[in-house]
């Protein structure tokens, strides 16, 4: 029974501790900012992701438009 009366006490302060800790707003803060650099180095990502593909589709389309060209010009050497 003592053993038990004197558990309580620490579990009390053990919790204490832990929840002071989880809602101060330097804690908080840190963590939100920790989001926040995560979601603007996504956003970056994918921007230039997003770039990089429409760089693609614009040397894709340059390359079937030049290919377009070749065989029109061939087709028209050999009516010759």
């Amino acid at each position: 029974m003592r053993l038990n009366l004197l558990k309580l006490p620490l579990l009390i302060l053990a919790f204490a501790i832990l929840y002071s800790c989880g809602g101060s707003d330097e804690i908080t803060k840190k963590k939100d900012e920790a989001l926040n650099n995560k979601g603007n180095v996504v956003a970056e990502m994918l921007e230039q992701a997003r770039q990089f593909y429409l760089t693609a589709l614009e040397k894709q389309n340059l390359n079937l438009r030049w290919v377009t060209q070749v065989r029109v010009a061939a087709g028209y050497h050999q009516s010759l």
